[in-house]
C-alpha cells in the first residue's frame, strides 16, 4: 500500500488535470458570453491557457531538479488556485486572460 501522502498529491494532480480539460473545453465559450469577448478573441484567448501550461511544465520539471516534490507540488497547487479565482472572479478581461495563464 501506497502512503497516504502519495494519494493526497495524486489527488491534488488528478483534479489540476481535471480542471485543465474542463477549462479547455468550456473557457471559450465563457470568454464570449460571460466576459464579453467576440468569438475570435475567446477563441485565440485559450492559447494563454495553453501557453501558461507548458511554461509551468518546463519551470516546473527543473524545479523538481533543485527542490523537493512535496514543495514543489504544493506551489503548483497554490498557484492553480490562484489563477483559477481570478479566472473566475475577475470582470475585465485582462485579469481573465491573466487567471488563464496561472495554471
Amino acid at each position: 500500500m501506497l502512503p497516504r501522502r502519495y494519494w493526497i498529491f495524486w489527488l491534488g494532480i488528478f483534479f489540476s488535470v481535471a480542471i485543465e480539460y474542463c477549462m479547455l473545453s468550456w473557457c471559450a465559450d465563457y470568454l464570449e458570453k460571460v466576459v464579453g469577448l467576440p468569438k475570435a478573441a475567446a477563441a485565440q484567448a485559450l492559447t494563454v491557457f495553453l501557453a501558461g501550461i507548458i511554461i509551468g511544465r518546463v519551470i516546473g520539471s527543473r524545479l523538481l531538479l533543485r527542490f523537493i516534490s512535496y514543495q514543489v507540488v504544493t506551489v503548483s497547487l497554490l498557484l492553480c488556485a490562484t489563477g483559477f479565482v481570478l479566472y473566475w472572479s475577475a470582470g475585465a478581461a485582462g485579469l481573465v486572460i491573466a487567471g488563464l495563464f496561472i495554471p
